[in-house]
């Protein structure tokens, strides 16, 4: 195992309170569970609903059952559900984690097979209690039939390996060939695979720790045709009331996660925030939408009731500065102040790069800036911070990204 996936994990250990007895392997199919689930699921849950990890499980570290949106833990609930929303809208999701550094054919092969085998009623494979109650709700969601309006629950199967995943065609074609069989079963509305290896485990654990979820009120906004990769996009003003709110929480903190995925950290008192600042003090102040580029949002999950718009794992891309200068001048804000705001939800990672990179280069943003927005660059941070403490070295992988912390100077490795 590398060592940034291995001090991610310490990590996760220590944050999720999990026994230090707790072996590797268990701890990695924990890991792996909410990762994928994390990215999922944008609900807090309990690791132990989900893992399935134990002697005849199938080859299965894993199972969560989505109905409607939440996560299942009984059959009362999926009754409930079924009888308030006159729908059953399901999806299976299944995780194996394994932390040898390699795709594993055979381990793939297995847990697949566990999968198709958990749908087949004349299965004689011995199943742990867990995986058992699983079924009973996987049975529980097959006996309502008449309830899958909007199609049959769909399946997704999540691979979890500290390799790195390289296309093999031998494993390509062996799992395209399960993936057949098991849509040949017509029980299922989608079937999907997904490889995970250490590169993308990274990604899911820092989205997991960044992703958010707020709502706000967006009552001036207009919305933009339909775009290829994009789910929807707006363009609007937004008060500057619920911008705070939006990089809040709910202790009025700034949520300083949203802006991960920016070119640079807030720059401090340069000449392009001074003056920010100085409108907020004038007379100018309601003029505010006029003199500001605004802030640009990209989101993955977007909920809408009315105007309320609730928005999940969002990251302000383009408007650091801006938000920083209207936070800490939070209390000159009044009713009449606006923002101008891009709000764009996708789930297309060369789309949400394409949308930094172009926000951004309409101010002055060196090519090294935009240099910080690769997965080369974040990892790099995340092996930096992956050294032991005593003689670690900080990597600014955004400008200034360091400035308002206590660490020594001599410690932070610039860019460049």
């Amino acid at each position: 195992m590398d060592i940034v996936t291995k001090n991610l994990l310490r990590t996760f250990q220590t944050e999720e309170s999990l026994s230090e007895n707790v072996g590797e392997d268990t701890l990695f199919e924990h890991f792996g569970n909410f990762c994928v689930l994390s990215k999922e699921y944008s609900e807090e849950f309990n690791l132990d609903d989900i893992h399935t990890g134990e002697g005849s499980d199938m080859a299965l570290d894993g199972v969560a059952i989505l109905v409607n949106g939440n996560l299942i833990n009984n059959t009362e609930e999926i009754a409930d559900l079924a009888n308030s929303n006159k729908y059953i809208e399901a999806e299976f999701i299944f995780v194996q984690s394994k932390s040898a550094s390699k795709f594993d054919g055979a381990d793939i092969g297995n847990f697949l097979f566990g999968v198709r085998d958990l749908f087949n009623p004349n299965s004689r494979m011995p199943r742990s209690e867990k995986v058992k109650h699983k079924i009973s709700l996987i049975s529980a969601i097959y006996d309502r039939p008449a309830l899958f309006k909007r199609g049959n629950p769909k399946l997704k199967m999540y691979y979890v390996s500290t390799g790195k995943w390289q296309d093999d065609p031998y494993l390509t074609n062996k799992i395209n060939a399960d993936i057949e069989i098991l849509k040949d079963m017509n029980i299922f509305g989608e079937v999907v695979f997904n490889p995970i290896d250490a590169m993308g485990i990274q990604k899911l654990y820092s989205h997991a720790k960044n992703s958010v979820s707020q709502t706000i009120d967006f009552d001036n906004k207009v919305t933009i045709p339909e775009i290829n990769g994009v789910k929807e996009a707006y363009l609007g003003i937004l008060p500057v009331t619920e911008l705070i709110k939006l990089i809040s929480d709910d202790d009025g903190m700034m949520l300083r996660g949203l802006f991960y995925d920016n070119v640079r950290d807030f720059q401090g008192d340069n000449e392009v925030n001074i003056e920010i600042q100085q409108t907020l003090m004038s007379q100018d102040r309601d003029l505010f939408v006029l003199l500001n580029n605004g802030v640009t949002i990209v989101a993955d999950v977007l909920n809408k009731t009315g105007n309320k718009f609730s928005i999940e794992g969002f990251q302000v891309v383009n408007g650091c500065q801006t938000s920083h200068v209207l936070y800490n001048n939070k209390d000159q804000v009044t009713q009449l102040m606006h923002v101008p705001v891009r709000l764009i939800v996708s789930d297309d990672d060369e789309i949400k790069n394409k949308i930094i990179k172009a926000t951004n280069r309409q101010t002055p943003v060196k090519n090294e800036e935009l240099v910080a927005l690769t997965d080369f660059q974040k990892s790099l941070e995340q092996y930096y911070a992956a050294q032991p403490e005593d003689y670690r070295l900080y990597y600014e992988r955004r400008s200034q990204q360091y400035r308002s912390s206590s660490i020594e100077k001599i410690r932070v490795v610039m860019q460049g």
